[in-house]
């Protein structure tokens, strides 16, 4: 094997997870291997508003001002009952050189300016079209098996970072239950492109009445870009609600004659699974591979980030020598009551 194919970290997983990971490793100079079973950024916008604590990560790591530049910073919030205003939060404009308390940011935006350090990253080593097939450790490392385009690849490393998403291929590797609930009600997500001639602040309504019974969510993006998020309940077809027909009934309902342009379109259901252990063994697990919650409050990708920070200074320390492998026991008893509760 060669000595490429060793790495004191492997990160499995190249998205914003992933890629922040390896950048906070080459912050402590450790060096690592990041394998992606595909050669894709994020399709569609997913993720959008991230937490100042998520932004001063990225911030370390060199793409924050990337990210600053081009999101929406959060100003006002406001939630309402049918058309009726029931409260708004403020929040206050950043002092010069402070960041704000939520951006609204495409993920795709956010992969791409992350991916732009670790190409200039000479700790990283980014592996595209590398699916991890076999997983086996021992005392001492972990091994891979990886499937890529020139044949089969056997990578090392003292431990692998599981950063794989929801549908971990590292977790069915292992044999991990994900025990959980998948709840009921369906959600329709249109990213539209038009001037709604509204200020560039998120609104929260229950009971609509384009949407009657349900929740809605509008959300400003960047590139003049709103985001429209109904609560359309579980008996709904899917299939129908996202027909062009249906899409165009509900999206005039709310806008008007407004001209729009559909950039993105999706639906789902959401769950909320935990990993009795995110550690097993010499495999760790973040993200959405080690935990799925409610989309609301914006915890997915911002919690993801956080057990990324919990987690690498940890596996830097142990790796250099200055603290006992005891301490990565800590990420369990830190972030798994943070994602539980």
């Amino acid at each position: 094997m060669s000595p490429a194919d060793f790495a004191p970290v492997v990160i499995v997983g190249a998205g914003p997870a992933g890629m922040s990971a390896a950048l906070d490793l080459a912050h402590y100079q450790v060096p690592t291997i990041i394998l992606d079973e595909d050669h894709t950024l994020s399709e569609g916008s997913r993720a959008i508003a991230f937490h100042r604590s998520t932004l001063a990560v990225w911030d370390k790591l060199g793409a924050g001002e990337a990210m600053l530049r081009k999101g929406i910073v959060w100003t006002t919030r406001h939630t309402f009952f049918h058309t009726q205003e029931l409260f708004r939060q403020d929040f206050p404009i950043p002092a010069e050189g402070l960041l704000p308390g939520f951006l609204n940011l495409q993920q795709y935006y956010v992969e791409r300016y992350l991916q732009d350090q670790i190409e200039s990253a000479s700790l990283i080593d980014l592996r595209w079209d590398h699916r991890v097939i076999g997983v086996k450790q021992d005392e001492r490392e972990v091994v891979l098996e990886v499937e890529t385009g020139a044949g089969l690849k056997r990578l090392r490393g003292s431990y692998v970072n599981a950063a794989d998403g929801a549908r971990s291929t590292l977790r069915r590797l292992l044999h991990l239950e994900f025990p959980g609930t998948t709840h009921n009600d369906r959600f329709l997500i249109a990213d539209i492109r038009a001037d709604l001639q509204l200020p560039p602040e998120p609104r929260f309504f229950f009971d609509h009445p384009s949407n009657p019974g349900y929740t809605l969510l509008v959300h400003p993006q960047p590139d003049g870009v709103w985001r429209i998020d109904w609560q359309i309940g579980a008996g709904s077809d899917p299939e129908w609600e996202r027909s062009p027909a249906r899409m165009d009934w509900r999206i005039r309902t709310l806008i008007g004659d407004l001209p729009y342009q559909i950039v993105w379109l999706s639906d789902y259901r959401f769950h909320q699974r935990i990993l009795e252990q995110f550690r097993h063994g010499r495999v760790f697990f973040v993200g959405d591979a080690a935990h799925l919650v409610s989309p609301f409050g914006a915890r997915g990708l911002n919690s993801a980030v956080q057990d990324v920070e919990n987690l690498v200074w940890k596996f830097a320390f142990v790796l250099k020598g200055y603290s006992p492998p005891v301490l990565l026991e800590s990420y369990q008893t830190e972030r798994w009551p943070a994602q539980k509760a």
